[in-house]
């Protein structure tokens, strides 16, 4: 017999009904053979799946403390505190909970109701981060087409603006989950926390919501895209586009970027879901545990972030109080 892996069992956990295999009282079809009254049956796939959970845990551990790091420049800095900069902190903290909750739920056993209650925040926390996504292609979307200059006065209309995007980005998931919950509640359509899983359980629950209302959203935010590019190539020889415009430029790249994270880990999670592939499952577990980490690189490794920084920064110096020491030479007579 051909395996790597064995897990053993005791004779009071196996027998055999019919010349089937039970372990546990569930059927076993494994390659397996006994010795000294020891059963051992071959493990090989849950050993390489347990190498990819751990692959995917050191991943989302990164993906966590980059993206704490990323919330704190951004809440610390003042220059970043505009509505560019609550966009990405939204994002990211609806992600930063979205990950830490599935890092909690593989390790920590949880009582089935509060299991339910957890894949259910779960489901809310994953269809904010995509609800987010909507709402940063639209503002970027709005600026670019609309060729929008940023002024002093319009720090009053992005505080407005910023409530309606939060307002969306809250409600949409919310009615969502809402319903997802009484279809759940009563004829168990989703099956959440069922099989000690932190998730919606049931394919056609998963389908309708989650994975149809995400793939609507990269959609809308795919045209958005799409529609700044037509833009930008219709203006691509005039100076207005070049001058005017070139804040919004670097952040419709960061939120391009912010996109194509987002869409690639959706994408690459459902083909793994549906091929029984073990390098699809590493591909997955990688790019599905580092999308906090990619999207920190985003935000912060760009001129715009860094000058604000390095601004900030040299302000600080140049505002603390020096202390000039200067030596008596007189003479005492």
């Amino acid at each position: 017999m051909k395996c790597i892996f064995f897990t053993a069992y005791s004779s009071s956990q196996f027998e055999y009904a019919n010349g089937t295999l039970l372990i546990n009282g569930e059927v076993t079809p494994a390659k397996h053979f006994v010795q000294d009254n020891t059963l051992y049956v071959c493990s090989n796939k849950s050993s390489l799946y347990s190498v990819i959970n751990s692959i995917s845990d050191i991943c989302m551990i990164v993906s966590l403390l980059s993206l704490l790091f990323m919330i704190t420049c951004y809440i610390c800095f003042k220059g970043l505190r505009n509505l560019h900069g609550k966009n990405i902190v939204m994002v990211s903290m609806s992600l930063f909970f979205a990950q830490a909750i599935f890092l909690v739920c593989r390790h920590v056993t949880l009582h089935q109701m509060i299991l339910r209650v957890t894949s259910v925040c779960h489901h809310f926390l994953w269809l904010s981060v995509f609800a987010w996504t909507v709402v940063i292609s639209t503002d970027i979307a709005r600026r670019m087409v609309t060729m929008e200059r940023y002024t002093i006065h319009q720090k009053k209309t992005e505080r407005r603006r910023f409530k309606i995007y939060a307002l969306f980005a809250l409600i949409v998931p919310f009615i969502v989950v809402v319903t997802s919950i009484i279809l759940d509640v009563k004829y168990s359509h989703l099956g959440y926390g069922e099989k000690g899983l932190c998730w919606i359980t049931k394919q056609d629950g998963l389908l309708y919501f989650y994975i149809i209302p995400v793939g609507v959203a990269l959609s809308y935010s795919l045209f958005c895209f799409i529609l700044i590019l037509v833009k930008v190539e219709l203006f691509k020889q005039g100076s207005t586009l070049a001058t005017s415009n070139h804040k919004s430029r670097v952040t419709f790249i960061i939120y391009f970027k912010i996109f194509f994270i987002l869409g690639l880990s959706w994408i690459v999670g459902i083909i793994s879901s549906n091929v029984d592939s073990i390098v699809l499952s590493y591909i997955h577990s990688v790019v599905n545990g580092l999308q906090g980490f990619f999207l920190t690189i985003v935000s912060i490794c760009n001129r715009q972030v860094k000058k604000i920084i390095q601004s900030h920064t040299n302000s600080s110096d140049k505002s603390k109080p020096r202390i000039n020491v200067t030596k008596d030479t007189s003479i005492l007579s």
